[in-house]
Formats: C-alpha cells, sequence, structure tokens
C-alpha cells in the first residue's frame, strides 16, 4: 500500500474529501478516478458544482482574512477552529491515500467535521477579535441565504443522481 502515497493519489483523495462528501457522482461513477469529469458530465452537476465552489472560496476567503486578522492582533485563541479543521483533514487524507485512494464513498464523510467547523465559521462575527458570548447571530444574512440556496442545489443534485437511481435497484 506505500505504492499509494504518490501525487496524484493524494490529490484525488483531497479532492474527494472536499467534493464528493457533498456532490454525489452519478451510482456508476461511485469508485470511477475520474468522479469529476462524471459530475460535470450534466447540466445539474456543473450547476451544483459551480454553486459549491462559489461557496467554498467564499469561505476560504473569509478564513483567510479573518486568520490574519486574528495574527495581526495577537487573538490566538480564535484560530482553535481553524487548526482543529487542518488536524482533522490531514491525517484522514494522508491515510486514506495509503490506503485506498479509489474509494471515495466510504472515507468522504469523514470530512464533514471539518467541512461544518469551516463553514460555522463563515456564520461567524466578521467585526472585532475578541468574540462576546451576548453577540447575536450572523451580521450578514446574505450567507445564510447563500449556503441555503448552495445546500438546495446539492441536494437536488444529489437526489437525482444517486438516491433515486439506488432507490430503483
Amino acid at each position: 500500500m506505500a505504492a499509494n502515497l504518490t501525487a496524484a493519489n493524494f490529490r484525488l483523495v483531497l479532492a474527494n474529501h472536499g467534493l464528493y462528501a457533498m456532490l454525489l457522482p452519478e451510482l456508476t461513477a461511485t469508485r470511477s478516478p475520474h468522479g469529476l469529469a462524471a459530475l460535470c458530465g450534466s447540466p445539474a452537476g456543473l450547476v451544483a458544482l459551480a454553486s459549491y465552489l462559489v461557496l467554498a472560496l467564499l469561505v476560504l476567503g473569509s478564513m483567510t482574512q479573518s486568520m490574519a486578522r486574528w495574527l495581526r492582533h495577537g487573538a490566538w485563541r480564535n484560530l482553535i477552529p481553524v487548526l482543529l479543521a487542518v488536524f482533522w483533514f490531514v491525517p484522514r487524507i494522508v491515510f486514506y491515500t495509503w490506503w485506498d485512494p479509489h474509494e471515495p464513498f466510504l472515507f468522504a464523510a469523514m470530512s464533514l467535521p471539518a467541512l461544518w467547523l469551516c463553514l460555522l465559521h463563515f456564520f461567524g462575527d466578521d467585526g472585532p477579535v475578541s468574540v462576546t458570548p451576548e453577540a447575536p447571530g450572523p451580521r450578514r444574512p446574505y450567507r445564510v441565504l447563500l449556503v441555503l440556496i448552495v445546500a438546495a442545489v446539492i441536494w437536488g443534485h444529489n437526489l437525482v443522481t444517486m438516491i433515486i437511481p439506488l432507490r430503483s435497484l
């Protein structure tokens, strides 16, 4: 299994952890190393992938800005959720690269806790560095709307490409 530890397999597992946890490919492409191509093979897949990638880029951009601000102000404790997400992702990605990089269906769900931490950060307050318990909820309601829209698109896509075909078996 040490032969699995290649850059190509690492990229495949990284992509599967970031994408496959949310976007399910067509039933026939479940174990395909070309799952991304299968995902892009339909208009629904393209819309779901594009909306998910926009949300992912917004979340990563928000986290990067916040981390830079926290580091400038010495607010190290605010980095804990981000570090937890990194420490959650990295060992799993390395392990599954070694174990079986072509089995995304069984291990992609393991990335959900880290993805949730990142998404919860997206809803956090971008204001002052210190977070107080009495701070209100999301200050930017468009973020909630964006996540709801992306979730609806992804759920619709997954229903059509994986759930309905599985029920037909």
